[in-house]
């Protein structure tokens, strides 16, 4: 940790050197600019002269301007004479004060114009200032969304994402050029200098912003990272798109609870039983210690945990239900708000953490990236949910969130992120989370999900850590598949639900 800690104070210290150098050669770049500026106004003045002083015009007046200076040196004599040496001192003070005066009238009106040139500058930079206070107003995060809401309720609000997005549009753009300009300024500078400001630069790009030179420079660097550039959700987002195109994604044929279970029990793991039959809420059964959730669901939508018929626990609600009819009721009330799109359910066992206190087991759900864990959310979802985030080295951490559930959960053991991380590594996809249930008896599977709820509201730091986990597994991926890995249980499943489709 100490060696962590002097590396990163080492990598700052160096930083700052550079910025400093960085400085201290604007300065030195912006001397020599001004040097050049006035030896080049020196050699005109030079010019000048020898181009008056070779005149023909210039030649043919020596004859005057000698006989000038001759008239001037005889009546300087002849005013010696005449008023004495003391009237000459007196005359001569008063032309060097006249001299003074017209230097310090012309340094006067000088100061003048300076000043007024200051002035009119700060008049700038106020106008400047209010007009970027007006922008900042504009942005108020609160203002904003009040303006959506009444865009919403008028009907206009087709115009205000238009309006949003073009804004938000320019806005980006106008940044991403400043910033890549920034860039460019330093294609040319020393390696360790041009790298730092690279390395600013990129915190502030878009992954489709990054300049072709930026991304040149770090292929061929030790010291420039591209690891901005990593991101969890973009990842997921592109995952989405790539389902879109090709309907067929490894990850979702386990998305499916019955394939998940008969993946599991290629490799003999606990499971909960689950009923063969499928119910409307109509004809629900009437039983203690199962669960009731949507054949194709997602998350905690339209999941209860029947304890006794009198205490059935609305996972999603995060209350307490004390009848059937009024479990009924809030399962229709899922339907109509589209968070189950069929009325179509199965039931499965419940799973204790304490069977005799009826205390239903909490949720481990481990972030797999191929045969790696990158994250593991331990979720306490009785008698209210809350939230503990782990590495996969046993470290509690903050991620962004569930920020205001948090609670310190009881962690995970090396051997129970071994056992996910191996699963994981039969699934031929980058990411998959994986979800136990920590039961009184030991662990039990529990699903698979291929994208996680709210995935988007992970803070920047974790987002990038599981980007790069990520891009690494899908790197690990590649190579086992050009080496033949064959992912037999999986592409038994794969098979059955081939048949099942066309049958």
């Amino acid at each position: 940790m100490k060696n962590s800690e002097h590396s990163v104070n080492e990598k700052d210290r160096q930083q700052q050197l550079v910025t400093k150098l960085i400085k201290r050669e604007a300065d030195v770049q912006r001397l020599q600019n001004q040097l050049k500026k006035i030896e080049k106004e020196r050699e005109i003045v030079s010019k000048n002269y020898k181009t008056i002083t070779t005149s023909p015009l210039w030649k043919l007046s020596w004859t005057l301007r000698m006989s000038l200076k001759l008239v001037k040196k005889l009546w300087s004599s002849t005013q010696t004479f005449l008023l004495g040496s003391k009237y000459m001192n007196v005359m001569k003070q008063n032309k060097e004060l006249t001299e003074t005066k017209i230097k310090l009238e012309i340094q006067l009106k000088s100061t003048k114009e300076k000043v007024k040139v200051a002035n009119k500058s700060l008049q700038t930079y106020a106008k400047r200032e209010q007009v970027l206070l007006m922008e900042l107003q504009k942005l108020d995060q609160g203002e904003l969304l009040k303006y959506v809401k009444a865009a919403k309720e008028n009907g206009q609000i087709i115009d205000c994402i238009d309006h949003l997005v073009e804004n938000k549009a320019k806005h980006d753009e106008q940044y991403s050029t400043a910033l890549k300009y920034a860039a460019k300024l330093f294609i040319n500078a020393d390696e360790e200098m041009k790298h730092l400001v690279y390395q600013k630069v990129l915190k502030g790009l878009k992954l489709e912003e990054i300049p072709e030179f930026i991304v040149r420079a770090a292929e061929t660097s030790d010291t420039l990272q591209l690891h901005q550039v990593s991101s969890f959700r973009a990842n997921l987002n592109m995952r989405a798109r790539m389902k879109q195109l090709k309907e067929e994604m490894p990850e979702w044929i386990l998305d499916n609870k019955v394939d998940a279970y008969s993946f599991v029990d290629e490799f003999e793991l606990k499971r909960p039983w689950i009923s063969d039959q499928r119910y409307l809420v109509s004809n629900l059964p009437e039983k203690e210690g199962i669960v009731i959730k949507p054949v194709d669901g997602a998350g905690a939508r339209g999941v209860y945990l029947v304890l006794a018929t009198n205490k059935i626990y609305d996972v999603k609600r995060s209350q307490m239900h004390h009848s059937y009819n009024e479990l009924k009721m809030y399962i229709q009330e899922d339907l109509d708000l589209g968070w189950v799109q069929n009325d179509e359910w199965m039931i499965e066992e419940l799973v204790y953490e304490n069977e005799k206190e009826a205390i239903p087991a909490r949720d481990l759900k481990f972030y797999c990236f191929y045969g790696k864990v990158g994250l593991v959310l331990e979720v306490q979802r009785y008698p209210e949910v809350n939230y503990c985030w782990w590495t996969a080295s046993g470290e509690r951490i903050s991620t962004g969130k569930y920020e205001d559930k948090q609670f310190v959960g009881v962690g995970v053991t090396d051997a129970e992120v071994k056992l996910a991380a191996t699963l994981s590594s039969q699934i031929p996809a980058p990411f998959i989370r994986i979800d136990f249930l920590k039961g009184q008896k030991g662990n039990v599977f529990g699903e698979f999900t291929p994208k996680p709820g709210n995935y988007d509201q992970f803070d920047s730091i974790t987002d990038e850590l599981l980007g790069e986990y990520y891009l690494e597994a899908e790197g690990r991926l590649m190579k086992d598949l050009l080496a033949g890995k064959e992912f037999i249980p999986f592409r038994k499943i794969q098979s059955q639900q081939t048949i099942t489709r066309y049958n």
